[in-house]
């Protein structure tokens, strides 16, 4: 895990934000570099440039570098919040993009629930270590052997 490598991470949590938000990053960079049609059905209905795979590739990868580096320094708590904030809206705001698309009918049932639930088991996986592996405090932490 990146927390055994990255000295500011704190843990478990820290190493699996750093690990979500490289994901989401390099799902950002996909959006730029493989427009799919799929994809482009679930964003085309935007009327504004976060409607395009570019846009919405510069939201995952923004999202996706907050994780990354609150994951890193996650020994500062507001980062660590931080970082958990950023990974929930960005993988959410793709969900509801694809969702949304469907039930507009320019994303068909094919790409839009598939994408809708790639991206909602990453929210889920990230809420899910904020939730199991609770920040130990200076009260409950465990001294170390010698």
């Amino acid at each position: 895990m990146p927390d055994r490598l990255i000295r500011t991470a704190d843990g478990l949590t820290g190493g699996m934000l750093v690990v979500l938000g490289l994901c989401q990053a390099v799902v950002g960079v996909s959006w730029w570099v493989w427009p799919t049609a799929g994809r482009l059905a679930a964003v085309d209905w935007l009327p504004v440039t976060a409607g395009t795979s570019t846009g919405l590739g510069w939201w995952l990868v923004s999202a996706g570098t907050i994780t990354a580096l609150g994951g890193a320094l996650s020994r500062h708590r507001r980062l660590e919040v931080t970082a958990f904030v950023a990974n929930t809206i960005g993988h959410f705001w793709v969900a509801f993009l694809y969702v949304v698309g469907g039930a507009a009918g320019s994303a068909s049932a094919a790409t839009a629930g598939p994408g809708a639930i790639w991206y909602l088991v990453l929210l889920t996986l990230g809420v899910y270590v904020a939730v199991r592996y609770p920040r130990e405090t200076a009260q409950n932490r465990e001294e170390p052997t010698r």
